[in-house]
């Protein structure tokens, strides 16, 4: 629960850095719906109206070429489908606003078709700045990746995804890991980052894994990795080289040592692995799985 005084605390931010909207994909299961309640609580801090969306995938049947009686009849069950779904998300919406501090503007949505063409569709037309979903399965990143709706998402959206795990509660992110690869953080679609961390004072921790065979090479990476240091005019930076031969577990490793509150990803379309090259698939489950992960787009597909 966010009390009046902890969101008191960041009105006067909040408003200054304000987003607009964010859009939260549910399927009403336990998962997703803390996602819900997690994008929720979230809003309530920036400010930002959210927008509950379910999307109803079309039948095999409603595919074949239907009759008249059939097409009315499929128009018939679809908005009984509709308005069943539609009070589904408000029943969502109430469970996830009782007892808040603040009540924020929040929009129930129900869509027929691909998900795949849906929601990228919605982002644009709704100018989404943050998309929330929850994702139950995965035991490490690779597993986001794996033929999720979450990848989809990350894939096609053209703002942040905040992959949010069943475990995680919303709280203030005061430590916030920001994964980098070799081509360094100021490439990345950082708008989102820049807010949180202004609004909560996070500290910031840019982190590059580095092969322990490239040891030799740390002295000099620092300058490769972080050329413009464009987080300069914040105080709570640091930059971190660790070697590792694992990416993943190196990151792990450092979140879990930092406590971290929210891990960062860049996402390159052509090859969400960027960051990830070395990862072991039977490894235990690592603990920035039980964090929410920001997937930041390295160029955005439209900018609104």
């Amino acid at each position: 629960m966010i009390y009046n005084g902890i969101l008191h605390h960041y009105t006067s931010k909040s408003n200054r850095l304000a987003m607009k909207t964010i859009l939260c994909i549910t399927d009403f299961s336990q998962c997703s719906e803390n996602a819900a309640k997690y994008a929720y609580e979230l809003a309530q801090f920036l400010n930002a109206r959210l927008l509950l969306f379910h999307n109803i995938s079309n039948s095999a049947a409603a595919v074949q070429a239907p009759s008249e009686d059939d097409c009315h009849s499929q128009l018939v069950t679809q908005l009984e489908d509709r308005n069943g779904y539609i009070n589904k998300l408000e029943a969502v919406r109430r469970r996830i606003a009782y007892n808040s501090a603040n009540q924020v503007s929040c929009e129930s949505l129900v869509k027929h078709g691909e998900a795949k063409e849906n929601i990228p569709a919605l982002i644009q037309e709704e100018k989404v700045d943050l998309v929330v979903i929850g994702n139950e399965a995965a035991d490490a990143l690779r597993d986001i990746f794996s033929g999720t709706v979450a990848a989809h998402v990350i894939e096609k959206s053209t703002c942040p995804v905040l992959v949010v795990p069943q475990q995680a509660a919303f709280k203030p992110f005061r430590q916030i890991v920001f994964a980098v690869d070799k081509t360094g953080e100021p490439y990345q679609d950082t708008g989102l980052v820049h807010r949180l961390v202004q609004l909560f004072d996070a500290e910031v921790h840019a982190l590059h894994v580095l092969p322990k065979e490239r040891a030799s090479a740390s002295a000099v990476a620092e300058e490769e990795i972080f050329p413009l240091k464009a987080w300069n005019t914040y105080k709570l930076v640091n930059y971190h080289i660790i070697l590792h031969n694992s990416i993943e577990q190196g990151i792990s490793q450092f979140t879990r040592e930092r406590r971290a509150d929210m891990l960062v990803l860049g996402y390159h379309a052509e090859n969400p692995w960027q960051h990830l090259r070395n990862v072991d698939a039977f490894q235990e489950k690592a603990y920035h799985t039980y964090l929410p992960v920001l997937f930041a787009h390295y160029k955005r597909q439209n900018q609104k």
